[in-house]
């Protein structure tokens, strides 16, 4: 299968995962406990179906092999870019000071503590990575040239990174209930590919790594956004976590990668050569009669 088929195949397989989705938050979770009922066949059958769709994915790994870096492919941003990429900067700062604030804002917690906390953390690299966003939507040229706006790309991958480890580490978020391991898998596939995508803008081979690692953070967005509209309906019935700000904040950035994703499938448009115009030949003079 050709590359350009892969992003294709995104659009039923999300469908089919969100409403897999749906189906097990409302029919297979207690909401008082927040696990799965006894005797659940939803869950094994969404596991089984996301293991599949991570193969199907995988197979773009065996695809073509790259000739050359793909990087000036990405020297070019339409408005829509723009939009997508500013508004992503923007949720991703609103998302980590909302979390800080709440520590910041807590009498019990001494300043220093708020300075020193992984949150604080969070914050300046949303700060980084918002800002390389808005310049990279901005001026693509120049940030695909100069190593300077390069290197600021993996303010994306230490993002990402962060709140990897916060949710593996949070007793409350990993491993705990129905909720939490999604979004780990989610932030993995998320670093992933914001370590493929530093690589194609350091001009490294990258393409088909971000391609897989992107598809399978589209999928589990999917997923996270079936938590969410469940978690909006009044009285949260089924008793999901609401994490709106996080959940419009991946979904940008998803989005985000989405785009780049596209670009990366355009062809390069290649230059041609000016041609010379012939010399004009000096007019013979004309043979003189004997």
């Amino acid at each position: 299968m050709k590359l350009k088929h892969y992003p294709m195949l995104l659009i039923p397989v999300c469908l089919v995962t969100f409403v897999l989705r749906a189906l097990e938050l409302i029919l297979c979770i207690d909401p008082r406990s927040g696990y799965f009922t006894v005797g659940s066949v939803l869950p094994t059958v969404m596991n089984v179906f996301l293991l599949l769709v991570a193969l199907l994915f995988a197979t773009v790994l065996l695809t073509k092999r790259e000739l050359k870096p793909t990087a000036v492919r990405l020297r070019r941003a339409s408005r829509t870019e723009l939009i997508l990429g500013i508004a992503a900067a923007m949720a991703t700062v609103a998302y980590a000071l909302s979390r800080w604030l709440v520590l910041l804002f807590d009498k019990t917690v001494p300043l220093s503590d708020c300075i020193k906390s992984p949150d604080f953390l969070l914050v300046l690299l949303a700060l980084g990575s918002a800002v390389f966003l808005i310049f990279y939507v901005t001026y693509p040229k120049v940030s695909a040239k100069q190593n300077l706006w390069r290197a600021m790309s993996l303010f994306l991958t230490g993002y990402t990174l962060l709140l990897l480890v916060r949710n593996f580490l949070d007793p409350d978020v990993a491993f705990s209930h129905a909720f939490g391991i999604y979004h780990v898998v989610f932030y993995g596939m998320a670093a992933a590919a914001s370590v493929s995508f530093s690589k194609i803008m350091a001009r490294l081979f990258g393409r088909k790594a971000f391609f897989f690692f992107t598809c399978m953070m589209t999928v589990f967005a999917a997923l996270r956004l079936a938590d969410t509209v469940l978690a909006l309906i009044p009285e949260n019935p089924y008793a999901v976590p609401e994490t709106l700000f996080a959940t419009v904040a991946d979904l940008l950035l998803t989005g985000f990668y989405l785009w780049q994703m596209k670009k990366l499938l355009k062809p390069v448009k290649k230059r041609r050569p000016v041609e010379e115009a012939p010399a004009e030949e000096e007019p013979s003079e004309p043979a003189q009669e004997a």
